[in-house]
């Protein structure tokens, strides 16, 4: 009988996990050096935790996650997801290599960061100060 390979599928409850960290944390964790780093992967400790079976597997996942990051923190949401995605295809051993996932993350962080910023920060919340300055004294 040939061997079988068990696949690796993450579930809601474990990216909605991954989402609540890295949420509550994107605009507070920021160190000189790396910016987002470091939530980002904290945001992503407890997929790749699921995804990686050694010790060296996750080590190296993490080290991955630790280069500079720094985009909005709401449209940020959107490299996770996609990262997450690339993370669970690798472990399942498709050909997707560590410099494709950094590089999608590096691609992507300047663009969303400028959507981001003209949508959430320029257009949605003027709107909303404004509704609420109508009800102050």
């Amino acid at each position: 009988m040939g061997e079988q390979t068990q696949v690796k599928k993450l579930n809601k409850k474990d990216i909605t996990k991954s989402m609540w960290i890295y949420y509550a944390g994107a605009e507070l964790s920021n160190s000189y050096e790396r910016l987002q780093s470091l939530v980002f992967c904290a945001s992503m400790t407890p997929v790749l935790k699921k995804l990686y079976d050694t010790d060296e597997e996750l080590s190296a996942a993490l080290k991955r996650h630790l280069v500079f990051f720094n985009t909005e923190g709401i449209f940020g949401a959107i490299i996770q997801g996609i990262a997450i995605s690339m993370e669970e295809q690798k472990a399942n051993g498709e050909n997707v290599t560590d410099e494709a996932i950094t590089g999608i993350k590096t691609g992507l962080m300047g663009p969303l960061a400028g959507m981001g910023d003209a949508i959430v920060w320029a257009a949605i919340m003027p709107i909303i100060i404004s509704i609420f300055f109508t009800f102050c004294k």
